[in-house]
C-alpha cells in the first residue's frame, strides 16, 4: 500500500485560494508602488529609505500570502513556508539598511541608492519567483528591466510607465483568453 503523502510542489491549479487575475493585479500594484519608489528616491533621496524599507514588508507580505496559500492548498504545513519567507524578505531589508548606509557615509550618491535599493528589490522578488510563485519571476524581470533603464536612459520614469502598463497589458489578455 502507497503513504498518501502529499507533493511538495503545488500545481498551477493549487497555488492559492485566489483567482489569477486577482493575484496578477496584486503584483501590478507592487510594480507601481516600485514606480513610485523609484520617483520619490530620484525627487526626496530623504525619505527613500523610509519608502524602501516599507516596501520590504509589503512585498514580502504579499508573497507570503500567497506562499502561505500555496502550503495549504498543496496540502503542506506553512511554518516551513513562513519561515523561509521570513528570512528571504528579511535578507533584503538588511540589504536596503546597508545601502542606505553606504550612501549616508558618503560611499554612494542619494540617486544611486536608489537605484540599487530597487536592483535589490527585483532580486529578490525575482528569487522569490523562483522559489515561492512564479509570476514574481515575471515582477522581478520587470524590476530589473527598469534598472538597467535607469542605467542608460537619464529621464526614465516614463520607461518604467510602459514597462507597467506592458505588463498590464499582458495581464488583461491573459485574463481574457480564461
Amino acid at each position: 500500500m502507497a503513504s498518501a503523502t502529499p507533493d511538495p510542489s503545488p500545481t498551477p491549479a493549487s497555488t492559492t485560494s485566489r483567482s489569477p487575475a486577482a493575484q496578477e493585479l496584486v503584483l501590478l500594484a507592487l510594480l507601481v508602488l516600485s514606480t513610485v519608489g523609484v520617483a520619490i528616491s530620484q525627487i526626496s533621496p530623504p525619505k527613500a529609505f523610509r519608502y524602501w524599507i516599507v516596501m520590504v514588508p509589503i512585498f514580502g507580505g504579499v508573497s507570503l500570502f500567497s506562499g502561505w496559500s500555496s502550503a495549504r492548498a498543496g496540502g503542506m504545513t506553512a511554518g516551513g513556508v513562513v519561515r523561509r519567507q521570513i528570512l528571504h524578505w528579511a535578507a533584503l531589508a538588511v540589504a536596503v539598511c546597508l545601502v542606505f548606509l553606504l550612501q549616508a557615509t558618503g560611499r554612494m550618491d542619494e540617486a544611486a541608492a536608489g537605484t540599487v535599493t530597487l536592483l535589490s528589490l527585483a532580486l529578490a522578488t525575482f528569487l522569490a519567483g523562483v522559489h515561492f510563485d512564479w509570476r514574481y519571476c515575471v515582477v522581478g524581470a520587470l524590476l530589473a528591466a527598469a534598472v538597467a533603464a535607469i542605467a542608460v536612459v537619464s529621464n526614465f520614469l516614463w520607461l518604467i510607465g510602459i514597462v507597467a502598463v506592458a505588463f498590464a497589458a499582458f495581464l488583461v489578455l491573459r485574463t481574457s483568453r480564461s
